[in-house]
């Protein structure tokens, strides 16, 4: 429907993540993730887990192999964030925050959360 419009437009990524937990069908997740892929966010993070590496299909070239954490964002939720595979990301420790500008690479259907990219 035009909800995903919406929330695309809008921007916000607490709106975003919950246009996506709404698109029940696989398609209309995978068109709300192309309309906002690249979409550039500020946000502020806890990170919550240690960094694990990135791999899967589609990951970008410059993410693979790189490190992925999970980190809660207020008024958001948890999301998931990709460094590039060149990025010392050994701060994004467990406890730490941080703030940063990201881009939006996708959605996890099955943790029902954000994937965003490093900037």
């Amino acid at each position: 429907g035009d909800d995903a419009n919406v929330a695309a437009s809008s921007g916000s990524l607490s709106e975003l993540t919950v246009a996506f937990s709404e698109a029940r069908m696989l398609s209309d997740q995978r068109r709300l993730a192309d309309s906002v892929e690249g979409q550039y966010h500020d946000i502020s993070m806890k990170v919550t887990t240690e960094p694990e590496r990135t791999f899967g299909i589609g990951v970008d070239d410059a993410y693979r192999g790189g490190n992925t954490v999970i980190a809660e964002v207020p008024g958001v939720g948890e999301i998931e964030i990709r460094f590039r595979n060149d990025a010392d990301s050994g701060s994004f420790r467990s406890g730490s925050e941080h703030s940063m500008k990201t881009s939006i690479a996708g959605w996890n259907g099955i943790r029902k959360r954000l994937i965003l990219n490093a900037q």
